[in-house]
């Protein structure tokens, strides 16, 4: 059958409108796979961590979470970094962690802050470093 330029520009249409549906899903598949490999709603510390709350820390609790996971990575300068248990984001808690956090997506710790002192709650966290 002979294709006029009506039809391969329709068929050329098709064409590129399945292109499109194609690449699309296989941005999705990769979107599913990074985010499961490590986005900010999981913790990426290799190091230590432990779960803490708020009614049984010794100390100021610095945090709006009542409870959530604290951790510390040796291998990225003692990076200190706490992820609440409600929503999973991993925020930064001291200068190591900013700094890493700024390339692995973790928040500073100060958007859930609750104006307490941090001393104990970091001190806890580098101590988890050297068990």
């Amino acid at each position: 059958m002979f294709e006029g330029p009506a039809e391969k520009q329709n068929g050329g249409i098709k064409m590129i409108r399945t292109f499109n549906v194609i690449l699309a899903s296989a941005f999705g598949v990769l979107g599913l796979l990074v985010t499961a490999c490590g986005g900010s709603s999981v913790n990426p510390q290799s190091g230590n961590s432990e779960k803490i709350q708020q009614s049984t820390f010794d100390g100021n609790w610095p945090v709006t979470a009542t409870s959530g996971t604290l951790a510390c990575d040796s291998a990225k300068g003692n990076a200190v970094t706490f992820t609440p248990d409600t929503g999973g984001t991993v925020y930064a808690v001291n200068g190591p962690a900013v700094s890493w956090g700024k390339n692995l997506g973790w928040p500073d710790a100060k958007e859930i802050w609750n104006g307490n002192n941090w001393g104990s709650f970091i001190d806890q966290g580098l101590a988890l470093c050297k068990s």
